[in-house]
């Protein structure tokens, strides 16, 4: 695994050419620093901050930064930089679902303009690359995969304690599925707010997603999160200058990970394991180790509350509700006044890019 991320990463990358990395802190960020720190001498580091103590992850960034020698600057989320009409991803065949960004890359382009860096790379995908699966079958590959190599009791464990769960309801679960036979990876449909006339009319159907006979259930699923980390590569523009680039992303990577069965990425209760033990003397103990992850949704509660008023004709008169796509109703009680209450926030803004990337081809 070091060995194909370490290619990837320098692959992308001109050693005498300044490149810009956004860092969250987190392990797939900072997986890509190490690998970025080993092989140019004009890196800088972008951690994006916010507000709330739930999103800032500057403690961890620094950590890695001073680990590795390398500068790291520091900027806050600007809302004013977010513009829900102007779709993140023009010209592309499909909405990205993150205008947020936009105030991550203006940032980003800011400090590209100042540094002279052409290249601005992210840890992007990481997750779907390393098996970061959120299941029970992982547990089922180490049991019918039994040999001395095999440990399903420790793989249940650790999915448990990740899940925050008992044992014997991972064993439960994972002893239900193995009675089903079923092997395929179901591709997640969120119909929050979508009409559910049309949701049937495109579950997506993919070759990957129909496993050779004899492929485990967990091994599928690694292949799902694959097809789905493709998306991250996809959403990125061509043309965009500076040019941002997600190498997690990679086929030395994709080879390398199918390779690991599916219940090594899981240890003592944390996944990515490999890439973990990998890192291990590249990185800080504490993020090397680290089990949470921080998460940008009070900024986007915020920008949700604070351009309520602009989102309502915008949704409710736009295409996707002309066309019959989304929920119409569900969408009004959404954007109703008043702070936003649970994670509906998040799928308006998914809306609120879909519906400006329809507009921009007209």
């Amino acid at each position: 695994m070091r060995s194909a991320i370490d290619v990837a990463v320098s692959a992308c990358v001109n050693r005498d050419t300044p490149v810009i990395l956004l860092l969250s802190g987190g392990l797939d960020s900072s997986t890509v620093a190490a690998a970025l720190a080993a092989c140019t001498h004009h890196l800088t580091c972008l951690t994006m901050v916010v507000a709330d103590a739930q999103g800032d992850e500057r403690s961890q960034a620094r950590a890695v930064a001073h680990h590795l020698n390398v500068p790291l600057v520091e900027i806050m989320r600007d809302p004013e930089q977010v513009d829900f009409t102007r779709p993140f991803a023009p010209g592309l065949p499909r909405p990205t679902g993150a205008p947020f960004r936009q105030a991550t890359l203006a940032a980003a382009d800011r400090l590209a303009r100042d540094t002279g860096a052409k290249q601005v790379i992210d840890g992007g995908g990481g997750d779907n690359m390393f098996c970061s699966l959120q299941s029970v079958v992982p547990v089922i590959d180490a049991l019918l995969g039994l040999n001395r190599a095999a440990r399903p009791l420790a793989t249940a464990a650790s999915i448990a304690r990740m899940a925050n769960v008992s044992l014997v309801s991972v064993m439960h679960r994972a002893a239900l599925r193995m009675m089903t036979g079923r092997v395929a990876y179901r591709w997640p449909i969120d119909r929050m707010l979508l009409n559910p006339a049309m949701i049937d009319d495109f579950i997506p159907l993919h070759p990957w997603l129909v496993p050779p006979q004899g492929t485990p259930p967990g091994k599928a699923a690694q292949v799902g999160l694959l097809l789905a980390a493709v998306s991250v590569v996809g959403n990125l523009e061509a043309e965009r200058r500076p040019a941002i680039l997600s190498p997690l992303v990679s086929q030395p990577i994709a080879e390398a990970a199918l390779r690991v069965p599916s219940w090594m990425w899981f240890e003592e209760g944390r996944n990515r394991a490999p890439v973990r033990r990998a890192y291990a003397t590249r990185l800080p103990t504490s993020v090397v180790s680290r089990r949470s992850k921080g998460t940008p949704t009070g900024f986007l509660a915020r920008l949700v509350e604070k351009e309520a008023d602009m989102l309502r004709p915008f949704l409710l008169d736009g295409c996707l509700a002309i066309h019959g796509v989304i929920d119409r109703a569900a969408v009004e009680a959404a954007l109703a006044p008043g702070p936003a209450r649970d994670l509906r926030f998040a799928r308006l803004l998914q809306l609120a890019d879909a519906e400006a990337w329809a507009r921009s081809w007209s």
